[in-house]
This record gives C-alpha cells, structure tokens and sequence, in this order.
C-alpha cells in the first residue's frame, strides 16, 4: 500500500480482515480517509480514529506521512 503512495489513515482493529487461516491471510479495510501521497510530500489534516493516531497527525505543525500508518498498526497490535 505504501509502495503505491497510499496513506491509510485509519488503522485499527475493526479495519483489519482475516480473510483466511489456512494460510493466514489479513486485509485491510475501509480507505474512505486513504490518500495519495507523492514521493516527498507531506499530508495535512487530522482524520481517523482518535485512540489509533499518530502524535504528529493530532499535533504536528509540519504534517505527516506514511508513518502515521505503522503508528496505527503498533497500537493495534499492542491492544491485541
């Protein structure tokens, strides 16, 4: 995804999809607050779930970019 240029925005636990188990394959879901992001640019706006975001998302002045993303997954994968 973040190869593509895509910025999630809104990773959490009710977005990630099993899809399988035999092999394990997840998803994820809901990219109604993705972005396009072009190779050196920074995004701008607070979005996503408030408990999931990234501190610069919510405080920054300087804006954001893919990070916010793995940000999202280490919360969600420290409350699972």
């Amino acid at each position: 995804m973040h190869t593509l240029g895509v910025v999630h925005r809104d990773i959490k636990p009710e977005n990630i999809l099993v899809t399988s188990m035999d092999p394990v394959r997840v998803k994820v879901a809901d990219f109604g607050l993705a972005s396009y992001l072009r190779h050196g640019a920074m995004l701008q706006g607070q979005c996503g779930t408030t408990g999931y975001g990234a501190p610069e998302m919510r405080f920054g002045r300087d804006g954001y970019d893919y990070k916010v993303d793995c940000w999202s997954l280490g919360v969600t994968l420290f409350e699972m």
